[in-house]
C-alpha cells in the first residue's frame, strides 16, 4: 500500500511537472525571471547601543539622512563614511535585547530585479557566557553601491561559543 501511495505521489509530480503553462493565451507576456546579482558591501560601524528598539532597516542616500542615523548609535569603532554619490548606507537595526552578547552581522548582500536583500546573522550569547546586565539594541551599518531604496531584511540566529 506504501509503495502505491509512493507510485502514484510520484507520478502526480511527474505528470505536473510536464504540463506547458503558457500565459500568452490569456492575453497576459510571460514574464521574465528574476536576475539575482551580488552586491558587494563595506562595513561602515557596527555597536550595541542605539536609540532604536525594534528590528528594522533604515537606508541612507545623502548626508543629511546619514547623519540623522548616526544621531541614533554609539557606535564601538570609527565610523567609514560612504560617498553618496555612488554608494547609500543600510544601517541594520537588532531592536532592543535584554543583555549584552548580542551581535548583529551583514554576511551578504544581493540585488533581485531593484530589490536590495540583505542577509544577516545574529549572534545570541550561549548560556555559559556571562553577559552585561543592561538594556543593548546592537546595530550594523555597511555601504553599498548606489541602488533603489527597496530593502529587505533577512535574519538567521545562531549562539555564540562558550566561553568557559
Amino acid at each position: 500500500m506504501k509503495r502505491l501511495s509512493l507510485y502514484l505521489l510520484l507520478s502526480a509530480v511527474v505528470a505536473v511537472g510536464c504540463v506547458k503553462r503558457d500565459n500568452t493565451s490569456s492575453g497576459q507576456t510571460p514574464t521574465s525571471p528574476s536576475r539575482t546579482t551580488p552586491v558587494t558591501f563595506q562595513r561602515v560601524t557596527r555597536g550595541s547601543r542605539s536609540a532604536v528598539v525594534q528590528q528594522t532597516t533604515l537606508v541612507a542616500t545623502n548626508d543629511r539622512t546619514f547623519d540623522d542615523i548616526l544621531a541614533r548609535v554609539v557606535p564601538d569603532q570609527p565610523i567609514l563614511s560612504p560617498n553618496f554619490a555612488h554608494e547609500m548606507a543600510v544601517a541594520v537595526f537588532l531592536g532592543e535585547r535584554l543583555t549584552g552578547g548580542f551581535q548583529i552581522r551583514v554576511t551578504n548582500v544581493t540585488d533581485t530585479d531593484g530589490v536590495l536583500t540583505v542577509e544577516a546573522l545574529e549572534t545570541i550569547p550561549n548560556l555559559r557566557c556571562a553577559v552585561i546586565q543592561s538594556l543593548t539594541q546592537p546595530f550594523e551599518i555597511i555601504s553599498v553601491p548606489r541602488r533603489g531604496d527597496s530593502v529587505v531584511l533577512l535574519v538567521a540566529r545562531e549562539v555564540g561559543p562558550p566561553c568557559f
